[in-house]
């Protein structure tokens, strides 16, 4: 057998998670969000293929444990690389935003008339 064991689920998942993501309602309303399914997607998709490969006989995971523990270890690292992304996000954001947006009791400066 050639691969295929899932139905190719991997590349259906990474399809999926990247046309939402590209999406600007996406974008704009949970940018976030986005970016870490966006980068989930090709974690989610790898993992998926190395267990299809070996599930349809192509490859074999020599050892089910390590890739488990591996596997694992490649989502909290996906996660957490995004988590400090966002983090520069908001800092990005806040430090652009004007400042009475910032400090909502800031008084708006009066219009030029």
């Amino acid at each position: 057998m050639s691969g295929g064991a899932f139905g190719y689920a991997g590349g259906k998942i990474r399809d999926a998670l990247e046309w939402v993501t590209d999406d600007e309602r996406v974008q704009s309303r949970w940018p976030k969000t986005g970016q870490i399914l966006r980068k989930l997607a090709s974690v989610l998709y790898d993992i998926e293929h190395e267990i299809d490969w070996d599930v349809s006989c192509d490859s074999s995971i020599d050892d089910d444990i390590a890739f488990d523990e591996q596997s694992v270890a490649k989502l909290r690292e996906c996660v957490s690389e995004c988590t400090v992304t966002t983090r520069e996000i908001d800092r990005f954001v806040i430090r652009e935003m004007p400042i009475p947006m910032r400090n909502p009791q800031a008084r708006l400066p009066d219009p030029i008339t």
